[in-house]
């Protein structure tokens, strides 16, 4: 019997009747003593022995009595000290007592206990977890320090035990050590021993049965027998209710066992005699109906599992073998769900709670030695028939995905027979299930995993749905699957190799309207209709390698958007990888280098390209261009990374429909080195569509033009080698767009400047350089090209010219006159050829002829054309009163007296002699003066008598009068001399105004060129 955990008094529990008075108990008690021991004198009289005296009870029964002992409503009361409480205990304990103290050598004990019931404490269970009985065990415990018992104790008198039955009873069982209280009710309990004997082979039937309140059965019956100690029989539990046993198990777990009942049974058969032990059971088998497991933090179920059954187990301990004719389950549903830290909900949920206040012990940085290892036991030598799952559904949901995941597998069919860990076993393997939202998935095949894990498997997938995948390919890109399938028929094959499994898969593989979307404008970014590979062979070993008889794609598109703020879809695809936290590796040790692996042999029989649809759209202008490439398609040839041949490329397709693209030309990327040498073909594509580009940046829309494009691109290694030929045919700008982004550069005069008398504009870029280099882009290469063509087509068009056509530089824009003359020189003759061979090659181009004047210059050469004008017009005037025949002014012959005469003339009118600007005239001579008088007044009176002042006076006046006349013959001498001539000219016509109209209209003297359109 059980005892009732958590109380320390002794478990004197059991009880068969209602209580009774003290004094009858007694009475009752000696009465059946009496009886007891008369008995056994009789037995003991008939076998010739003299028992042992004792005083013979009144009524006596004599030597008939019976010769079994039944012990009903014996009661023994046991009291507790002061402030305990009474328990009773009725039933077998009287009995067993008078049985010990008999000591007879063989008894046939019949013993009945009816309606024995464990009556519950009313003090609650200890805190410690020891059971309401620990005091007696510490009883019948020897003390610390005791004697040891004797390996082989004395052997026992036999016993043997006719019946032994108790019947109703009931155990009342409570424990509260747990966190979560726990009580049942056993009952009602029925035991029923027969013929049991300490000794000899026979066994002793017996049964055993109980039913719990919660409807739980336990069966168990068979034989015992005690020396040899050996036993065998039959075990059942049937409905039991395993939410009820949550108080044993919810400290070890986070999951909640919501419902499920559990039933086991099998036959049993013990033997532990030496040296033929056994230990075996038959016919097992569990029974699992309605299991239902929950999460304990959300209440979210896990698992639902309708039934789970294992039949026909057969095992063996002492052999380690067993044998389990098949396992299922069936109706079951799993869900699994992955939190945004990458941690599994089962793993949390079938971890242990933490326990609370309980600090985390720190790992110890020096770990104990690792003990030896012992040596491999053997495998037990277990079978299974078949292990089968049917209708199952797995639910799976990842929030740690950049958008939560959702992946579901439904009618989940699953089979694995003859289930073996023996060497060389194969088990047939069979799964299929079903893909949400559309898809079904089937495996077939042989598995074996001993000694070494080996595979051949048959593999198919049909339409399986790409679209529940689309958050995983987030994480990479910057895109969404919108729709696509795949289906395949895969032979695989696993076996053991020199570096561990190697596995080879054969078979097709194909992809079905693959679309993925831009993860920001939601609008279509790329796919194709199909993706067909045929004959796929990949292998592992001895090296990675794949092969490829073809590669079908019809229908591939992409779309390239330039947005509204000039980023391009294509830039942001790729996510950036995420940017480690600083000092995060700064304590990590360095991971040592690793063996680089051996490159993968990969070869492709065929690419076949259908009905490819390429578009670019930039929406950052008004209107918006719009540009495609369809109808591409053709064939690529045969590549291997180990062939050396190359292989034929042959692509075309049309640019809006009108004009054809070609590629053609051998390559060879996946061989050592990489050999590439095309040639790229464009012809006839309008230009039209690309107008607004040309009103934004270039000022002026598009009228007309073409565009034709010949690349020669030759690659090998690393080392690139291209020719690109651009040509515009008949290429002209329409009406003026007023574009705040438009150049200032005259582009107009640039295009005339480059197109030819057949009105095309050839661009030849040479690129060459290193394709590792970071700094080398083909396409800024072209445009730098061009630009700069533009730049000094605007800024220096004449040398542009004269690189183009015959020599010369920047002075082609002008020719050099002397001053106030219009005859061209001799060393200018030069540019005017180059300039007319320009004109005549350049047929949109024009020269517009600007005069030009230097006005210092021009103006002193004016003036004096003016002044020599006005000294002829004089002297002819003069002549002709005197001759009216005079021929005009600019025929009439002038000596140089003459006009030198007349200019004189002209100058001493203009600017008198002796004024500012006329001629210089000696200056008047000073005035003799007679001295002062003296001071002194003898002096004054000495000089009136003597008449000396007189004569001083007259001295003077005589001086003064020769001065004079030495002056006027001076003045007369300067004035018919003058100044020289060429200083007289030249105060002459600095007098002479000079208007701008006067420059204008004269003949030029550096006329410069300005060419136009």
């Amino acid at each position: 019997m059980a005892g009732y955990a958590g109380s320390d008094e002794p478990a004197h529990l059991v009880r068969s009747h209602a209580a009774q008075p003290l004094d009858s108990v007694r009475a009752a008690r000696r009465v059946h003593r009496h009886r007891f021991l008369r008995a056994a004198a009789d037995r003991a009289g008939a076998a010739g022995k003299t028992p042992r005296r004792r005083a013979r009870p009144r009524g006596d029964r004599g030597p008939g009595a019976r010769e079994s002992l039944r012990a009903v409503g014996d009661d023994r009361a046991a009291r507790h000290p002061p402030g305990g409480q009474v328990r009773l205990v009725r039933g077998l304990g009287t009995a067993l007592r008078e049985l010990r103290r008999a000591r007879l050598a063989r008894w046939r004990l019949g013993a009945a206990c009816d309606r024995a019931r464990w009556l519950p404490p009313r003090r609650r269970d200890r805190a410690d977890g020891r059971p309401s009985f620990a005091d007696i065990i510490a009883k019948l415990t020897p003390p610390p320090g005791a004697a040891p018992v004797p390996a082989r104790p004395p052997p026992a008198r036999p016993v043997r035990i006719g019946s032994l039955t108790v019947r109703d009873a009931r155990i009342d069982f409570a424990d509260r050590s747990r966190s979560r209280p726990f009580a049942t009710v056993v009952g009602p309990l029925s035991f029923h021993l027969t013929e049991f004997r300490t000794v000899g082979e026979r066994g002793a039937p017996y049964r055993f049965a109980a039913t719990t309140e919660a409807g739980e059965k336990l069966e168990w019956q068979g034989t015992l027998s005690a020396e040899p100690l050996r036993s065998r029989g039959e075990l059942k539990l049937e409905n039991i209710a395993l939410a009820k046993y949550a108080a044993y198990y919810a400290d070890r777990t986070q999951a909640e066992l919501a419902d499920g009942r559990l039933s086991v049974r099998g036959r049993y058969e013990a033997d532990l005699s030496s040296p033929a032990r056994v230990l075996r059971l038959t016919d097992g088998a569990v029974q699992l109906r309605g299991l239902k497991l929950l999460e304990r933090a959300n209440r979210a179920p896990a698992l639902e599992l309708a039934a789970f059954d294992v039949a026909g187990a057969e095992f063996d301990a002492v052999k380690l073998a067993g044998r389990i004719a098949a396992v299922r389950a069936s109706g079951g549903r799993v869900a699994v769900r992955r939190e945004p830290d990458g941690t599994l909900n089962w793993r949390a949920m079938l971890a242990p709670p933490p326990a609370a206040g309980t600090p985390a012990v720190a790992a110890s940085p020096a770990s104990a030695p690792a003990a030896p290892a012992a040596p491999a036991s053997p495998l037990p030598d277990v079978r299974v028939g078949e292990v089968a799952l049917q209708d199952f559904q797995v639910e799976v949901t990842d929030l740690a995905a950049p958008r939560p995941a959702k992946l579901a597998l439904g009618g989940l069919q699953f089979s694995l027979r003859d289930v073996s860990l023996a060497d060389g076993a194969e088990m047939p393997l069979r799964l299929a299930f079903d893909w949400a939202p559309q898809g079904k998935v089937s495996v077939a095949g042989k598995v074996s995993v001993r000694p070494d894990l080996r595979a051949e498997l048959q593999t198919e997938v049909a339409d399986f749905a790409l679209l529940p995948l689309s958050p995983y390919l987030e994480q990479q890109l910057n895109a969404r699957i919108a729709q696509g399938a795949v289906s395949c028929r895969q032979s695989l094959r696993l076996v053991p190799g020199a570096t561990g499994t190697a596995v080879t898969a054969t078979g097709d593989l194909r992809v079905d309207r693959l679309g993925l979307v831009d993860g920001a404008l939601q609008e279509d970014l790329a796919g194709f209709t199909s993706l067909a590979l045929n004959g796929l062979a990949v292998a592992t070993a001895p090296t990675l390698s794949a092969t490829l008889k073809e590669v079908a794609v019809v229908g591939p598109y992409a779309r390239v958007v330039v947005r509204e703020d000039k980023s391009i879809n294509l830039a942001g695809l790729v996510r950036p990888a995420p940017i480690p936290e600083p000092g995060a590796a700064r304590g990590a040790a360095p991971a040592p280098a690793a063996t680089p692996a051996a490159a993968p042999r990969i070869a492709i029989g065929a690419v076949k390209i259908e009905a490819g649809d390429f578009s670019f759209v930039d929406r950052s202008l008004s209107p918006q261009v719009r540009m495609a490439l369809g109808q591409f398609g053709g064939t690529i040839g045969g590549m291997s990374s180990e062939n050396p041949a190359r292989a034929d490329v042959d692509l075309h397709g049309t640019v809006d429909g009108a004009g054809p693209v070609a590629i053609t030309g051998q390559l060879d990327p996946l061989g050592t080195p990489r050999f590439v040498n095309v040639k790229v073909d464009f012809k006839n594509v309008d230009l039209l569509p690309l107008s607004p580009y040309s009103g934004k940046y270039a000022g002026y829309e598009l009228a007309r033009g073409k565009l034709a494009l010949d690349v020669k691109a030759q690659v090998e290694g690393s080392q690139l080698r291209s020719e690109n030929v651009l040509t515009l045919q008949q290429f002209t700008f329409g009406a003026a767009v007023n574009s705040p982004d438009a150049t200032q550069l005259p582009v107009r005069l640039g295009v005339a400047l480059l197109k030819d008398l057949d009105g095309r504009i050839v661009i030849d870029v040479p690129v060459s350089g290193d394709l590792s280099d970071p700094d080398l882009k083909i396409s800024r290469v072209v445009w730098r090209v061009i630009g700069n063509l533009l730049t000094k087509a605007a800024v220096s068009p004449f040398a542009l010219l004269g690189s183009m056509f015959g020599g010369g530089g920047d002075e082609l824009a002008f020719q050099e006159f002397d001053p106030g003359l219009a005859t061209l020189r001799a060393a200018e003759r030069g540019k005017l050829d180059t300039l007319v061979k320009a004109l005549t090659n350049r047929p949109g181009l024009s020269l517009g002829i600007e005069g030009g004047y230097d006005g210092p210059a021009d103006s002193f050469v004016l003036q004096r054309q003016k002044l020599a004008a006005l000294v002829r017009a004089k002297i002819w005037e003069e002549r002709r009163a005197a001759d009216p025949n005079l021929p005009p002014p600019d025929r009439l012959e002038i000596a140089p007296e003459a006009y030198a005469a007349k200019l004189k003339q002209l100058f001493d009118e203009k600017f008198p002699p002796g004024t500012q600007f006329g001629t210089p005239l000696p200056a008047a001579p000073a005035v003799a003066t007679p001295p002062p008088p003296p001071r002194g007044f003898f002096q004054r009176v000495v000089r009136a008598l003597t008449l000396a002042e007189r004569r001083e006076q007259r001295a003077a006046a005589a001086e003064n009068a020769k001065r004079a006349t030495e002056h006027e013959q001076a003045v007369a001498a300067a004035a018919a001399t003058g100044l020289p001539l060429e200083e007289m000219t030249g105060r002459l016509a600095a007098t002479l105004a000079v208007a701008p109209d006067d420059l204008r209209a004269s003949p030029p003297r550096a006329p410069s060129g300005c060419a136009t359109t």
